[in-house]
């Protein structure tokens, strides 16, 4: 019995990594998009933006780490590499090299630049949660039910 539970915790947790991924996702996009309103109506420094959308949501761990790294006065590419470098984001490699893209545009760009770059990351990011949303939808059934088959199998091959 205890093979099968263990088996079945496996297929949970490979299912709840796809929803960790497109929560994390869904969050991001949601991230930009403040981010591109601050910019747009306040002109205020990354530094600023960061600061202060982080005291309204502490979601996404990388933005908590931002704000700590740009207070301690790193600049704010620097302290946005290392924040997704350093922070469990729960996002894939694909997923963080678009925001690292767009943590190398902020602050460096003239407003027009910043906000176009904002818009190919949210096009981007949204795109990818599609993606996560259909495989998060197909696999994360199949990776519940073999888990538990697997258990199974386990069980009849040992006893």
């Amino acid at each position: 019995m205890l093979i099968i539970a263990c088996c079945s915790m496996v297929g949970l947790f490979q299912a709840a990594r796809l929803r960790v991924r497109t929560t994390r996702l869904e969050e991001t996009i949601g991230l930009v998009g403040m981010i591109a309103s601050d910019l747009r109506y306040t002109c205020a420094p990354m530094e600023n933006i960061v600061r202060r959308l982080t005291s309204v949501s502490d979601a996404l761990p990388f933005l908590t780490a931002c704000a700590e790294y740009t207070q301690k006065g790193e600049p704010f590419p620097n302290a946005w590499r290392q924040a997704l470098k350093e922070a469990p984001s729960g996002l894939d490699e694909e997923d963080v090299k678009i925001l690292r893209k767009l943590g190398l545009t902020l602050g460096a760009v003239d407003l027009d630049g910043a906000l176009s770059e904002l818009d190919y990351a949210k096009f981007a990011l949204g795109k990818r949660y599609e993606e996560a949303r259909e495989r998060q939808r197909k696999l994360g059934g199949l990776y519940r039910t073999l888990g538990v088959l697997a258990g199974f199998a386990i069980v009849i091959v040992l006893f």
